[in-house]
């Protein structure tokens, strides 16, 4: 301030020397010339700090009204690599929480003649939405027109990858990097490939639409991509809990009613009936109804509890699933046959 006595000048860009002005008529002649100039610049920089503060309120309100957009745009700065690596991650975690298996195996399901099913009908909804039915199918079951080579150039055929953990939980979820995990209370429940099928294609959009790297990002903050881009912080030390994280919080409503509509029209590609989806969750909806006087440790509540207002998704889904088959009618085969289904229903059997 040059009302401090003695006054000290120093250059703009300090290099250690000082002048120092201790006389009274220095430091009135001071205050004369440089007075203006300082109570000018102090104003300048007040103004430059609350036009900073207003523009980033409003940044804020515009990310908070615009949740969604923005998270369109940041989840392209998350690499494919780490994407996969977050999936990882939180398969083993969420098993470890759903299971109680904090240390030891996780009781996945391998039986080879279960895991030949599985992938089988994975291969059989697992392609692009426009594509023929045979693209996402392994090279011997590939039409001899395309190679594996133009297989592999396209994306949106990399296949997804589906666990299969051993609980009598009705539930299935997609995590980040096109990780899926069904659990085999959710396969005892299914009457036929096809509801099995449609379960399989509704987390497959999720997958599709990054809807699980969406809730990582909405629960850890933007911030995340830019440590993570900037190479500041370890993957797993940036989103600790991720497990917990992804358990706990839930898809939006939006989000459930897009991952519906893609999973019957992903089941009319695939020549399945995707109101067979509906039929599951119909049932779900029953014996949750008769089993509420079990409160919240009915297995079927934890598949309800991720999925709301099953009413108006169940009529959405057979309004859907009604225009679907109008648009494929005949094209539907079967997608496992009697022996497969069988397997695929012993995948947790003991080798």
């Amino acid at each position: 301030s040059l009302h401090d006595f003695p006054l000290q000048l120093r250059r703009k860009k300090d290099t250690g020397e000082r002048l120092s002005i201790e006389d009274a008529a220095g430091l009135h002649f001071m205050e004369n010339w440089l007075g203006p100039r300082f109570r000018q610049r102090r104003a300048l920089k007040i103004r430059n700090w609350l036009l900073a503060g207003g523009a980033a309120w409003v940044l804020i309100g515009l990310i908070w009204l615009n949740m969604d957009a923005v998270l369109n745009v940041a989840v392209g700065f998350i690499p494919e690599s780490w994407e996969h690596k977050l999936g990882r991650e939180s398969k083993e975690q969420i098993a470890r929480i759903l299971t109680l298996t904090p240390m030891g195996e996780i009781p996945w399901c391998r039986d080879p003649r279960g895991v030949a099913a599985l992938e089988r009908l994975t291969a059989r909804l697992d392609m692009p939405m426009s594509a023929d039915p045979d693209a996402a199918l392994p090279d011997a079951a590939r039409a001899p027109s395309q190679t594996a080579s133009e297989a592999a150039s396209n994306e949106d055929i990399r296949p997804v990858e589906i666990s299969v953990l051993k609980s009598k939980m009705v539930n299935a979820f997609a995590l980040p990097g096109r990780h899926i995990v069904v659990t085999s209370g959710m396969i005892e429940e299914a009457e036929t490939p096809d509801e099995l099928a449609g379960v399989l294609a509704h987390e497959m959009g999720h997958v599709t639409e990054r809807h699980s790297t969406k809730r990582v990002l909405r629960a850890y903050g933007i911030g995340l991509i830019f440590q993570l881009v900037a190479g500041q912080g370890e993957l797993f030390n940036a989103v600790g809990g991720l497990g917990n994280t992804l358990v706990q919080s839930k898809f939006s409503r939006a989000d459930e009613a897009l991952a519906d509509r893609l999973a019957v029209e992903r089941m009319a590609v695939a020549g399945l009936n995707g109101a067979a989806l509906a039929d599951l969750f119909e049932r779900i909806q029953a014996q949750e109804r008769d089993e509420m006087g079990e409160g919240l440790d009915s297995p079927i509540w934890e598949y309800l509890s991720d999925h709301p207002s099953f009413d108006a998704r169940i009529a959405e889904i057979r309004n859907l699933a009604k225009e679907e088959s109008r648009e494929n009618a005949g094209s539907r085969t079967p997608p496992l046959d009697g022996r497969e289904w069988a397997a695929l229903k012993g995948i947790c059997a003991e080798e």
